[in-house]
């Protein structure tokens, strides 16, 4: 009687740890699966740009990030100081290619919007990137900035939302946030237009959504 009782502690102890190797496993693939989707190939100088948007749904601590499907949804968060992500026209399908959009309350929330090993662009960051398309006028550098230009940047373009909820279309804007602040309402951005070849630094409120570009740490 005593080895049959044991026995099954030995086979309940078994299985809890088993159970606690599965679970750290597929918590370390879904780590890895997030800082793939920023795998770095885009370089410039000492920077080693993401070559892909963020595409994280939570944050680096593992908290969630909510979604905002709705415009009022999107209009409250910002509201009310909230972090919020949407994809582009709320098509999943755009994530693939564009990744995320999200407003300065989930870029400046403490818990951390960049994966481990990331880290997010400051104000710095862009002028530097800026000066790297060798253009001194600002209605000279889209082309740089976008896929095959000499930064290495390869913006995806992928669109912006406006702090209504409105979304501006693909392909000819790339909107993206910069963690620097500029003041209690505004944070500095990236902004790339390809119609007007448009590329400078410049600062809009945070209830817009506009796409992340991490930096390798």
């Amino acid at each position: 009687m005593k080895a049959i009782k044991i026995f099954s502690i030995l086979t309940i102890l078994a299985l809890a740890i088993s159970g606690c190797k599965v679970s750290n496993l597929t918590s370390s693939k879904l780590v890895n699966r997030t800082v793939d989707k920023v795998a770095t190939k885009a370089i410039y100088g000492n920077y080693n740009w993401a070559s892909d948007n963020l595409d994280v749904a939570t944050f680096r601590n593992g908290d969630p990030i909510p979604e905002a499907k709705t415009d009022e949804e999107w209009v409250q968060a910002a509201k009310e100081g909230k972090p919020a992500w949407c994809y582009l026209n709320n098509d999943p399908a755009n994530g693939k290619k564009y990744g995320k959009l999200y407003n300065w309350y989930a870029v400046s929330d403490p818990r951390g919007l960049a994966p481990q090993g990331y880290r997010l662009p400051t104000y710095d960051d862009y002028q530097n990137l800026i000066k790297s398309t060798g253009s001194s006028a600002a209605n000279n550098r889209a082309k740089q900035l976008m896929k095959g230009g000499k930064t290495g940047y390869n913006s995806k373009m992928g669109g912006y939302r406006t702090e209504e909820g409105y979304f501006k279309k693909a392909g000819d804007f790339g909107r993206y946030w910069s963690e620097s602040k500029y003041n209690e309402t505004r944070a500095h951005t990236l902004y790339i237009e390809r119609t007007s070849n448009t590329g400078s630094v410049t600062n809009l409120v945070f209830a817009n959504g506009f796409s992340v570009r991490c930096i390798k740490e």
